[in-house]
């Protein structure tokens, strides 16, 4: 999403640039994506996050961060969870969730 969506509309108007960083904080990973690609609108990204925050399962939009949203909680419960920012330029998507140690 973040090639496809931030960086690729850019048509070489800037270098695009995909930051990847995993951390743990309080037995929780988080998985950071971060682009400084075209971004998303504040009314766009207020529709995603609804969308991913309801108990419907069928959206017309965003079946593929829906299905990966459903899947985390699924696996963790509601611990894990799924946070995207956009603010101006860029966007940054954090997927996170418990560590399960043996």
């Amino acid at each position: 999403n973040a090639v496809e969506h931030g960086i690729q509309p850019l048509f070489s108007s800037r270098q695009g640039e995909i930051t990847v960083n995993i951390y743990e904080e309080n037995d929780i990973l988080y998985l950071n994506v971060t682009d400084n690609g075209v971004g998303i609108d504040a009314e766009n990204l207020e529709k995603i996050n609804n969308d991913l925050n309801s108990d419907s399962i069928f959206t017309n939009n965003n079946i593929g961060l829906k299905n990966v949203v459903s899947r985390i909680k699924l696996l963790f419960g509601d611990m894990a969870g799924f946070i995207i920012k956009s603010e101006g330029l860029g966007t940054s998507v954090t997927i996170y969730h418990p560590i399960i140690r043996d």
